[in-house]
């Protein structure tokens, strides 16, 4: 009896300390997100779209987030080739051509100032 009771509250207390790490995983890699990244180039961004097409609550989180790795991603690139900085423009690219519907797409694409300026 003793033995199932030390298993029983190590079971548990194994259980309660994956859940602590999950939620701190949870939690770092938004602050490790925004540091190093200029918050108001993400924003200028995202207000940037909002003229070209009217977005959901939702849609603005995604795309924040959107733009935030994209700015991650161009400072881990810089120095590096014009290759690499066009993958990263390409990929952002499709993502916004993922997220939203066609029509919407079609109508950012020919708005060819802005649809540069959110993806390069």
């Amino acid at each position: 009896m003793k033995n199932f009771l030390v298993v029983g509250i190590l079971f548990f207390s194994l259980v309660s300390f994956a859940q602590k790490t999950t939620q701190a995983t949870l939690t770092s890699p938004q602050t490790t997100k925004s540091a190093g990244i200029d918050v108001k180039k993400v924003e200028s961004n995202l207000e940037e779209l909002s003229t070209v097409l009217t977005l959901t609550e939702q849609q603005r989180e995604s795309f924040k987030e959107l733009f935030t790795t994209k700015y991650r991603l161009l400072n881990e690139a810089t120095g590096g080739s014009e290759e690499r900085k066009e993958i990263i423009y390409q990929t952002i690219a499709r993502k916004i051509e993922a997220s939203i519907p066609a029509d919407q797409f079609e109508k950012l694409k020919a708005n060819k100032e802005v649809f540069h300026n959110i993806t390069h």
